[in-house]
């Protein structure tokens, strides 16, 4: 069975959840409008894009939108396949429409915060996620005061992006992105023992990235901790022998023995 029939038809079991029972006991099946059809093309849509099936999940969302151009989250899905796509104006577009169609899209008012705030648009882009932050619906407020934190720290505003940052890790204290914010923009500061606690907690499961180890040596060696700062640039060799960084680490540890 083709991974598109799969698709399909587990999406179809979904939507079947629309069937009704009778006072008889019965099952009646309902008609489907076209609000039904919309949703289960625009979960066709995303599917094929997590797939990375771009050409096939552009189809579905066109259809998705033609049936039923009054669907907040089908825009939502095209906005997000258009930045993919690198067609940033019709991205713009499609995220307006989103939030304009359902005001209490919280995950539309934080992606297109987030766009907007990206591509320098830094007032419009912290509005639309202070509505989504005080949006009494928002489940996820530490995603939007993550997205307030990237786009005061894209615009220059340190201090404010930290406060965020903090409030982010307040609601959610393993939020990895923030925790490796927090500790750029501490090592940065020259605020080391500080940047060293956020590094911990960002490595507390141990799921290492090439940047973070790179990081974690230059600040062991700003606290002169040459042992510690060995340890972290040997798991960099060990866990990405292929990483750009395995060169940057020749500068820093120049004359140190292997």
């Amino acid at each position: 069975m083709s991974y598109r029939v799969l698709l399909i038809m587990t999406t179809l079991t979904i939507m079947l959840s629309a069937c009704v029972t009778t006072s008889t006991g019965g099952i009646e099946s309902e008609k489907w409008d076209k609000k039904d059809r919309a949703v289960l093309h625009t979960r066709l849509g995303i599917d094929y894009m997590q797939q990375g099936q771009l050409e096939t999940a552009l189809d579905e969302l066109d259809l998705a939108l033609r049936i039923d151009p009054s669907s907040s989250d089908a825009h939502l899905a095209m906005a997000r396949l258009d930045v993919r796509l690198e067609r940033m104006g019709d991205a713009e577009s499609h995220f307006a429409k989103a939030v304009r169609l359902n005001s209490d899209n919280v995950a539309a008012r934080n992606d297109y915060g987030y766009f907007l705030c990206s591509n320098g648009q830094f007032s419009q882009g912290l509005e639309q996620l202070t509505l989504a932050l005080n949006n009494p619906f928002n489940k996820t407020p530490y995603v939007s005061l993550y997205g307030a934190a990237e786009c005061k720290r894209q615009e220059g505003d340190i201090d404010k992006a930290i406060e965020y940052y903090e409030q982010t890790l307040a609601l959610q204290p393993d939020m990895r992105p923030a925790l490796r914010q927090m500790a750029y923009l501490n090592f940065e500061r020259g605020q080391y023992l500080q940047a060293r606690a956020f590094i911990e907690r960002f490595f507390q499961d141990q799921n290492y990235t090439a940047d973070s180890l790179y990081l974690a040596v230059r600040n062991e060696l700003k606290l002169k901790r040459r042992d510690v700062a060995t340890e972290y640039a040997r798991l960099l060799r060990a866990r990405f022998p292929d990483s750009n960084r395995i060169d940057d680490l020749r500068g820093l540890f120049e004359g140190l023995s292997e």
